[in-house]
């Protein structure tokens, strides 16, 4: 690859995050509990069963980052507050708009700005929330002396269009039917609910100059937060009320509302704004709510100012001040330092905006959360509707931390909490995989068991993990493997997945050699044969990323790399037996001693030698074990070795060596192949599309092998007057056709279908000099025993010769009793 880098590290060695960071004690313990990422401002204003750490205003504050958004809303209110206590109008708008995505932290300012009104010596420092000091000072000091805002919360999720009662544990609560009928109740008690009542019951909003009453009933200034308005608007659109519908009477009262707050200080309206309240309902929920929706939209148009509770730039701030209780400036000074020279020392290994200025700002913000980390849960995993950007994040940072920790005595170097500390191995991170799959419409849990993260340590990027954590590394084939899957989920406009500088950046430790995780990569790309992971795809090219669906090609070779002694073996002796064919020869498989080849005169044998006994490397040079078998035989396994006596019905076929190797690894593909056949739905998970294709690929392999097998055994050795003879054997058929096809064109065979030879050729080569007479068992015996002689496969032809012999050149046979003379034969 042209960009692997050489970098072994920096000199400017950073301390470890274990030094300088200290997290809060409830991530350290693990005990953030799944309830305290989901803020409810409903259950915080009307019931017991908020967390503490939202119900608890001096825990809630104390755990809040004070982002720019907060600030001016708290400093917004308190102004305002403040205003009214004085009866001095402040010239401030009274309604104000909290815009945010989805998790954007628009439930956690509301529920601040509800302890303010209502706790505000609970905030421990006031001036960290409120940007003018005097504004705080004043505040604090109207409270002393006795301002008590009175507060409302509706929020459209927990009540419905038919009751809207907040609060069902309060005895005295009235049965409110609507938004007015609940706000009156809840600001002014049953005196203020009974001056709206009337418009209550009848579903009829009360105009401006009736809520300004409303308002002066009481010294004290108001407040009304109102969230997840759209999801009520969606269910008053339902109920009708005469000509029109209780949404379209809602409109009509926030309308008089909002110019209820307009030239004073007395009420102050906080309202979300939810743009994407409606993305994933059906059309025609939409087209229900959508006039509806419009108009109060418009309402709040109204507003000269909107505020955004977290900006983009102010998240790895709030994490890192929910996260953590300390965070060490010295070590976060050393750490960037150390960094910077990491990225602009190897510039081309690295995204060329890791070594700007504005890196080094977002890694001194995000200290001890490194930036990729931020950016993958914030901007990535934000796209997903079933992700909730601040507090999905959170939710799985504080699991990361958690784990680091825990596991601190294994990363001692370690400088930042990573994208793979989001480890599938946690039980809430994998529960959070789970969900995102599905929003995806991709599983990757077969990816995760097989390649990432088993409970038995068999996962491909364990068994990496420990080529490296042998030689004192870290996990590296962990990290790669989840930091990829992370950038496996969200499809961005350059498709899923990664690109290596992107990956180093995400991963990469100042103290590892950066070719290390190159090496790693490779290996689990495939290169690793122990550890190349099944659904692990890309590189050349292409972006790496997990894919639902494995690389049948990496599954096939990890399996090959695991496959028990002889299984190949097997597949490859079966192949052989086909490939060999049937014929006139005796055919014997793997002959390694003499007695294994019977030496008779009757029978012609093609002696197959084993591949992992004989191969052939110099075909001139006539392997010993082969000489051994030719020249010898015994009566059993270890007898006594004697001169074989029929030589000439011997002949030996044997593969190169080289080619033989070729026909090893693909009866290992084969073996490779039928057992994940035979293990679906066990170990191997695979569609049926999948399946096909392995099918596919197995009679491919098969059909290789075959043609591996013919290519290996291709030297033939037979006997001649000279000793054995060779001949190179190509096959288009079976082995065994091809080999009787070379012997016949060597001469060496006298096949089934020959004429009768004649009485010169006859005496030259099988009659026995001086002799006078021979049985016909001993002629034929002479064609097993001259090295001279053809091989005899069949008796025929010596039948039609001796009738030859009879007939022409003057032979007698004797058969028993009879006797056949050449004047008969011509009679």
């Amino acid at each position: 690859m042209s960009d692997t880098p050489t970098t072994t590290g920096t000199t400017n060695r950073p301390p470890s995050i274990f030094e300088f960071c200290e997290p809060r004690q409830d991530v350290l313990t693990g005990e953030l509990a799944e309830d305290q990422f989901a803020a409810s401002l409903a259950d915080v204003a009307h019931s017991d069963d908020a967390p503490d750490v939202y119900a608890d205003p001096r825990l809630f504050f104390e755990k809040t980052y004070p982002t720019s958004g907060l600030q001016e809303l708290l400093t917004h209110l308190a102004t305002r507050f403040v205003g009214a206590h004085n009866d001095d109008y402040t010239g401030t708008n009274g309604i104000l708009r909290l815009d945010t995505s989805f998790g954007g932290g628009k439930t956690h300012n509301q529920i601040a700005a509800y302890h303010l009104a209502g706790s505000p010596s609970a905030v421990p420092d006031l001036s960290d929330f409120i940007l003018d000091q005097d504004i705080a000072d004043e505040y604090t000091d109207a409270a002393a002396l006795g301002l008590d805002v009175n507060s409302a919360v509706f929020v459209g999720t927990h009540v419905d269009a038919e009751d809207a009662r907040s609060n069902y544990d309060d005895p005295d609560a009235p049965a409110t039917k609507t938004m007015w009928g609940e706000m009156a109740y809840q600001l002014f008690g049953r005196e203020g609910y009974e001056f709206l009542r009337e418009n209550d019951e009848n579903r009829t909003p009360p105009g401006t100059t009736k809520l300004e009453q409303l308002f002066e009933r009481n010294d004290n200034p108001s407040l009304i937060l109102i969230d997840e308005i759209a999801a009520y608007l969606e269910q008053a659109a339902a109920v009708e009320i005469g000509d029109s519908t209780l949404a379209k009477q809602t409109n009509t009262f926030l309308m008089s509302l909002l110019s209820a707050t307009q030239n004073n200080d007395k009420v102050t309206v906080v309202l979300s704004i939810a743009d994407t309240a409606f993305a994933d309902q059906a059309e025609d929920v939409r087209g229900l709510v959508s006039e509806t929706i419009s108009e109060f939209n418009s309402i709040s148009d109204r507003v000269e100012g909107s505020i955004t509770p977290t900006e983009d730039n102010e998240i790895a701030a709030v994490l890192r001040h929910r996260l953590f209780e300390k965070v060490g400036g010295d070590g976060r000074d050393a750490t960037v330092d150390a960094y910077m020279s990491f990225y602009t020392g190897d510039r081309d290994s690295f995204p060329d905006s890791a070594a700007s200025p504005e890196h080094r700002n977002r890694l001194e913000d995000s200290y001890p959360i490194h930036p990729t980390v931020i950016d993958t849960l914030t901007e990535e995993l934000d796209s997903l509707p079933s992700f909730q950007r601040t507090r999905g994040a959170l939710k799985l940072l504080s699991r990361a931390v958690y784990r680091l920790w825990q596991h601190q005595n294994d990363n001692q170097e370690r400088h930042f909490v990573r994208l793979f500390d989001l480890h599938p191995s946690d039980g809430d991170v994998r529960s959070t995989l789970l969900r995102l799959f599905s929003s995806v419409d991709m599983d990757f849990e077969a990816a995760i068991k097989a390649d990432i993260y088993s409970e038995d340590g068999t996962a491909n990027a364990e068994e990496e993990d420990r080529n490296w954590v042998k030689n004192s590394h870290p996990s590296l084939g962990t990290q790669l493997t989840t930091a990829i899957l992370w950038k496996s989920i969200v499809k961005g406009a350059d498709g899923r997945g990664t690109t290596r500088r992107p990956l180093r950046h995400a991963i990469a430790n100042t103290e590892v050699e950066l070719a290390h995780y190159d090496d790693a990569l490779n290996n689990l790309l495939g290169e690793g044969r122990r550890s190349a992971c099944f659904y692990l795809h890309g590189d050349n090219g292409e972006k790496i990323q997990f894919k639902s669906e494995p690389n049948l090609t990496k599954l096939i070779d990890s399996v090959v790399e695991q496959l028990q002694d002889g299984l190949a073996r097997r597949h490859l002796e079966e192949a052989l037996d086909e490939a060999l064919g049937q014929g006139t020869l005796n055919v014997i498989v793997g002959p390694e001693e003499p007695h294994e080849i019977p030496d008779t005169a009757d029978e012609a044998h093609l002696c197959v030698m084993d591949f992992d006994t004989v191969t052939i490397t110099d075909y001139e040079t006539v392997p010993e074990a082969i000489q051994t078998l030719f020249k010898n035989t015994a009566s059993s396994s270890g007898g006594q070795k004697t001169p074989r006596v029929f030589k000439n019905n011997v002949v030996f076929l044997a593969a190169s060596e080289n080619d033989v190797a070729d026909a090893k690894r693909t009866a290992e593909r084969v073996a490779a192949i039928k057992h994940v056949q035979n293990n679906l739905g066990d170990q191997y998970e695979l569609n049926t599309e999948q399946q096909d294709k392995l099918g596919e690929r197995l009679d491919s392999a098969k059909g290789t092998l075959d043609q591996d097998i013919k290519k290996a055994y291709t030297h033939l050795y037979f006997p001649t007057a000279d000793g054995l003879a060779h001949r190179n054997v190509t096959t288009d058929s079976t082995i065994h056709q091809s080999v009787i096809e070379k012997l016949d064109e060597a001469g060496a065979i006298i096949p089934e279908g020959e004429d009768a030879y004649g009485v010169d050729w006859f005496e030259a080569t099988i009659w026995n000099v001086g002799a006078t007479s021979m049985t016909t068992r001993a002629v034929e015996e002479q064609f097993g025993k001259r090295q001279d002689a053809e091989i005899l496969l069949s008796p025929i032809p010596l039948r039609k010769t001796i009738a030859r012999l009879v007939r022409d050149s003057g032979y007698a046979y004797w058969d028993d009793c009879l006797l056949y003379t050449s004047l008969m034969a011509r009679g």
